[in-house]
């Protein structure tokens, strides 16, 4: 993100009563274990490489089109 750092964003986000609530997934290109641990102790749901998002959109597409066309 251009203006501010997802962990920031991460952080208002879990501390706004209105937003807290919100489930949040981040997905990123770091691999870094201590970046995610980071993302999980600020309240992330899930957290994400864009390489492991990319093979479960894969995959979600192909079991998709299993059950819909075979």
């Amino acid at each position: 993100m251009p203006v501010k750092d997802g962990r920031a964003v991460l952080y208002e986000i879990k501390n706004d009563p209105d937003l807290k609530d919100i489930p949040v997934v981040v997905l990123t290109d770091s691999e870094d274990p201590l970046d995610a641990i980071q993302c999980y102790e600020l309240g992330a749901s899930l957290f994400y490489t864009k390489s492991e998002w990319l093979e479960t959109l894969v995959e979600i597409i192909r079991s998709s089109g299993e059950y819909w066309f075979d």
